[in-house]
């Protein structure tokens, strides 16, 4: 049977270029203007449409049998209530990184290095917060950019907290976690306010190769907030912590270290796997050497993650075609190496296959 999604009339999702949609998965195309907060019927149209061009990502993942935010929206909505149940918070690219895989739309960091002419855009919601943050509310997702640098979140939280309705709200984050400050403000101060707390971070290596893969972070800091959080997190209700790292050329040597560092905090780690820029994934894994290197490391995680993801990871590996890919991959890596004054080529496991590659014209060779 078809359900209208909730998020139609009860969903808000706030992006930097003062639109709205009713959850980060409708297409961007369908975005309407942020003034369109206080018209309750604001995504009227997308009801009773079974296959809406809107939704064609939670449409591919239920044909598909897979779990769709439809029904997570489903499962999380309060018939008793009216109004905006679920928030989605990814309102600004203020972010303190340059990660490898990301750019200057999801970074003001990496706008600056390419000399944007506007590198910060943000969409301040204080002018509704009457209608946004009310008893009705359910669910916060905050995203980035990164949240924990963002002043607005926390004049958000603590909005909620004045208001008395924090403890019946579900907070949601996607975090590199490299601060729980602000200011004078301390962020795992704040979430003992609230119904519940996940935290899903942002964490490509347990080590100093994370120094490189998200430019501009500290893997001891890092792994300090984790100490730090770990430490309170009986204070904090329904505290739940998942490691999320995106699985490309770039950290797939590293995963038994990240995992193993998970397993002895009895974190739970939910790997995703890149798909763009296609020349960081691991469809550029072109040669023989690689991905048995490759394969042989996935089988060391193999018992830590579903089947269906593992299968996932290893079909997505390159063949001898995507040679072009490797070698796109090896030129972003030093330029960025040379740029940032940064490693990271040199901690991957391929710089002979570079050189031999690049270097070596065996076509003279007698």
């Amino acid at each position: 049977m078809f359900y209208d999604c909730p998020a139609i009339d009860y969903g808000v999702a706030i992006f930097p270029d003062q639109r709205i949609r009713p959850c980060c998965q409708t297409s961007a195309e369908y975005s309407k203007p942020i003034s369109e907060i206080t018209n309750p019927d604001r995504f009227a149209d997308l009801r009773n449409i079974e296959q809406h061009w809107a939704c064609e990502y939670c449409n591919r993942k239920e044909s598909q049998n897979l779990p769709s935010y439809r029904q997570f929206f489903l499962e999380k909505f309060d018939p008793t209530k009216s109004g905006i149940q679920f928030l989605d918070f990814r309102h600004s690219n203020q972010c303190n990184l340059k990660c490898r895989y990301c750019g200057p739309h999801f970074s003001n960091q990496w706008a600056k290095e390419l000399d944007y002419e506007i590198t910060l855009h943000k969409t301040s919601v204080k002018e509704f917060y009457d209608q946004l943050l009310t008893n009705n509310l359910v669910d916060m997702y905050w995203c980035g950019g990164e949240p924990l640098i963002i002043k607005e979140h926390y004049d958000v939280l603590e909005s909620l907290i004045e208001r008395g309705i924090s403890k019946n709200i579900a907070l949601r984050y996607n975090t590199n976690f490299t601060s729980i400050k602000y200011k004078d403000r301390d962020l795992l101060s704040l979430w003992k306010n609230f119904k519940s707390v996940k935290l899903q971070i942002s964490l490509d290596a347990a080590g100093p190769e994370l120094n490189y893969i998200r430019s501009g972070s500290d893997w001891n800091n890092v792994s300090q907030n984790i100490e730090n959080l770990l430490s309170q997190r009986t204070s904090i209700p329904e505290l739940q912590i998942v490691f999320s790292p995106v699985i490309s050329l770039l950290n797939i040597w590293f995963l038994p270290e990240l995992f193993s560092y998970a397993e002895s905090r009895k974190i739970k780690v939910q790997p995703i796997l890149l798909t763009g820029p296609d020349y960081l994934s691991l469809a550029s894994l072109y040669s023989e050497q690689l991905r048995t290197h490759a394969k042989s490391i996935l089988l060391k995680i193999q018992h830590h993650i579903p089947q269906s993801l593992y299968d996932s990871i290893v079909n997505s590996i390159g063949t001898e075609e995507h040679e072009y890919l490797f070698n796109h991959a090896v030129r972003h890596i030093l330029l960025l190496d040379s740029l940032r004054n940064e490693k990271l080529f040199d901690v991957l496991p391929f710089k002979n296959i570079a050189v031999d590659l690049t270097l070596r014209n065996r076509e003279y060779e007698q």
